[in-house]
């Protein structure tokens, strides 16, 4: 039976979203897909992948923020994330941090993930009160640094606000009472106790 979903599964899914110019993506070559919840994840090369994914996602779902499905794909290169540790594109996430788990890595998916939420879940009302709040003109246009850009923003606040909340969010105005009150703007919800230790 789980081979049988797991193929219907992989059939549904976009091929879109396992090519493009910047994947290397061999479906032929890849190990099995596994499913975390929303989170399609490919080319797993460690339970420590594994593990980080689904500690992600249960982080999400404790704070009661619905994911979208996306695919996730592991990469050693952070070529194929842009340059970056991680790289987000409406329906998939690449993280280019190989087999590490540290609070960067932890910080890197939180961050990636909430872009995915950020696409599924927020309203233009809400975008429009976020951006008031933090004082911002631009919400994703490259003429903007990327601090000062609401898309980046939103994935900072709520990345923090889920995480381990040891690395000081990449953004202006991080102080915990800021991020923790532009946390409740965007999800209208009173933001998890933390921190949040790994298990």
């Amino acid at each position: 039976m789980r081979t049988v979903t797991r193929f219907v599964l992989l059939m549904a899914i976009p091929a879109a979203l396992l090519g493009g110019p910047r994947s290397t993506f061999d479906a032929a070559a890849a190990a099995p897909a596994v499913r975390v919840g929303p989170i399609i994840l490919f080319q797993a090369d460690s339970r420590v992948q594994l593990d980080l994914i689904r500690w992600a996602v249960d982080r999400y779902e404790d704070a009661g923020l619905r994911l979208p499905q996306s695919v996730l794909v592991f990469h050693d290169d952070e070529a194929d994330c842009r340059s970056r540790r991680g790289y987000f594109t409406t329906g998939r996430v690449d993280l280019c941090t190989g087999t590490r788990d540290d609070a960067q890595v932890r910080d890197t998916l939180l961050h990636e993930l909430a872009h995915a939420w950020t696409v599924a879940n927020l309203t233009v009302a809400e975008r429009a009160a976020f951006m008031q709040l933090r004082g911002l003109s631009s919400w994703d246009s490259e003429d903007a640094i990327w601090p000062q850009r609401g898309f980046e923003q939103v994935a900072e606040v709520i990345s923090w606000t889920l995480g381990e909340r040891i690395l000081s969010a990449e953004i202006p105005d991080h102080e915990p009472e800021a991020m923790l009150a532009a946390y409740e703007v965007l999800t209208g919800m009173t933001p998890p106790a933390g921190p949040f230790a790994v298990a």
